[in-house]
Parts: structure tokens; sequence; C-alpha cells
């Protein structure tokens, strides 16, 4: 029996096994994950079917259909999962997951709505947009991408990325805000996300 206090996340989902593309079988399991490890239950009497440790997790990706997902793993086994909140599992994996690379922090200035310029670095990590100190040390804001309805850079100003979170404008002035745009598309794409850009009225320097 897996201890209920190490669970950080759960999930309905139905686990299917797959021959040439085609299901072949799918069933109920809960899926789980702790700080350490995936693990999948059998809901009729909440057993312990599978465990794998995050170390040897290689990949998670979305699937062929819409609501599917697959883990890899370094014996080259898979995992493949149904469910409906696939983006969010796949956020709580890539958050978990410690053997990742994550592109290097950027130096930025965050654009308050006063229009003041803020000294930062910023990163698109694995699952979150992520806000850093001017040292690079410590983490200001975490903005995980399946609360960015929108991203682009401005339509007046390329140097300034624009992404709207919660239905709030946000946006930094950097160099690199092309590159950023690009890997904050790359992490999104691999949680299953599209992340349009917004409307060239909307997405400009002086907006806010």
């Amino acid at each position: 029996m897996i201890n209920p206090s190490d669970v950080v996340f759960k999930a309905a989902c139905h686990k299917i096994r797959r021959l040439m593309g085609a299901t072949l079988r799918a069933y109920k399991r809960i899926l789980c994950f702790t700080t350490e490890a995936i693990l999948t239950l059998d809901p009729d009497d909440f057993s312990v079917t599978n465990t794998w440790a995050w170390a040897a997790v290689t990949s998670c990706a979305p699937g062929e259909d819409p609501d599917e997902m697959v883990f890899a793993f370094a014996d080259t086994s898979k995992l493949h999962l149904k469910c409906g909140f696939r983006a969010v599992v796949l956020t709580e994996a890539a958050r978990l997951r410690t053997n990742q690379q994550a592109p290097a922090p950027m130096p930025a200035q965050r654009i308050t709505r006063t229009h003041q310029l803020e000294q930062v670095y910023v990163q698109a990590r694995p699952h979150a947009f992520v806000e850093l100190s001017s040292d690079g040390e410590t983490v200001l804001a975490e903005y995980p991408y399946l609360n960015i309805t929108a991203a682009s850079t401005a339509a007046d100003e390329v140097q300034v990325l624009y992404l709207f979170i919660r239905g709030k404008p946000r946006r930094w002035s950097s160099p690199q805000a092309g590159a950023l745009l690009k890997q904050i598309h790359t992490a999104s794409t691999g949680l299953g996300l599209s992340l349009p850009a917004l409307p060239p009225a909307l997405a400009t320097a002086t907006h806010g």
C-alpha cells in the first residue's frame, strides 16, 4: 500500500495497451505522483500495480489520441494512459521530473503596469514560465502554461514578450524575446497545449 501523505498528485485514468497503433485493452487506474516516483493503483482495492522512479523517466508526452499521454522509461518500456485532464497530468509530471534540462535563464526587464522597468531573469521551464530575481537565484513568480491563454512578441516592439495569464497581461523586455517565445511554444506543445498569439491591438509594448 502507498502512504497517502506521500502523494502530491493523483488522477483517474485508463491504462491502455497498444499494438501497431491499435488499442487492445483499456482498464481503470489511479495515477499517483510522489516526489520520488510514478505509481498506478487498482481503483477496486487501491493496491499498487506498478511503480517507476522519476529518475527512470526519459520522456512524458502527448499520445496519438486527444486524451492520451505516453511515459517512456530508461528500460525502453512505455506507459500509455488516457485522461480527460491530460495537460494537467503532464504539467505535474514536468514539474516533478528532475532529470530533464531546461533552457538557461535569460536576462530581461519586467514592464510594470506603470511602465517601470525591473531587472529580472526569465526561464521557459518544462512546466511553466518562471521569473527569477536579478541575480537569477530566487523564483519570484511561476506561470504554468496551463494558465497562459496567449503568447506573442509585441506588435510594435519585437523585443517585448507579451503573455496573457489568467485574463491579465504580463510583459517583459528582452533582446531574446523571440527565442523565449519559441521556448514557451516548445514547452507548452510538450504538454499538449497550443498557445495562440495575441491580437495585434492587444499585443503592444505600451498596452497594459
